[in-house]
């Protein structure tokens, strides 16, 4: 079990530093190195600072933008839970990952810092609508926040936050993030299932 982990954590490694290096290339073929730092000084607020300390502008990210950024989170995440002898997340749920989807949409269109959808509803109603099946689910959800890294330090210095991130019953974790120009720019949600 241990071996088949690492593995899946050595090849989500593999696949984000390809799609990083894919973002490089694509970065200095767009403009020379200074029109990058011109950008990133304009808009500090919404690059996409990885933890290698690579600066992506909002106006040069790839479309997969979004994806890196939610791969990080699900890397990082992971971490703390391995932190106290917890079982890494998986991701890989279509169902889990379009309520992530939408309730990211749902807090970028209208940022409340509660749970609730813009029609009032739970957000828990999204897993009976798009068939998600479990037993136990969460939700995190954060705004403002422009790395991977300070996305999750917020989660992990909240109570209720750091509850479901390392909460034994939840196996199956995606995550859904939108980058907006207004509000608060970076709009990131957790949804668990067990």
């Amino acid at each position: 079990m241990n071996r088949i982990i690492k593995f899946r954590t050595a090849v989500l490694l593999i696949l984000f530093t390809l799609i990083l290096l894919y973002s490089i290339v694509c970065l200095y073929k767009i403009n020379n190195h200074n029109a990058i730092e011109s950008t990133t000084a304009a808009l500090p607020e919404l690059s996409l600072i990885l933890d290698a300390g690579i600066v992506i502008p909002p106006k040069y990210m790839p479309l997969s933008s979004e994806a890196i950024f939610a791969g990080e989170v699900l890397r990082l995440t992971n971490i703390e839970r391995e932190k106290v002898s917890l079982t890494p997340l998986s991701g890989g749920d279509e169902k889990l990952n379009a309520v992530a989807r939408i309730r990211a949409e749902d807090i970028a269109a209208d940022y409340q810092s509660n749970h609730t959808r813009p029609n009032g509803d739970s957000f828990a109603t999204l897993f009976k609508i798009l068939g998600v099946v479990c037993t136990a689910g969460g939700e995190n959800i954060a705004a403002g926040h422009g790395t991977p890294l300070e996305v999750v330090d917020a989660w992990m210095n909240s109570e209720s936050h750091r509850v479901n991130i390392l909460n034994p019953k939840l196996t199956h974790l995606e995550i859904g993030v939108v980058f907006k120009e207004d509000g608060y720019g970076v709009y990131c949600v957790q949804e668990f299932k067990g």
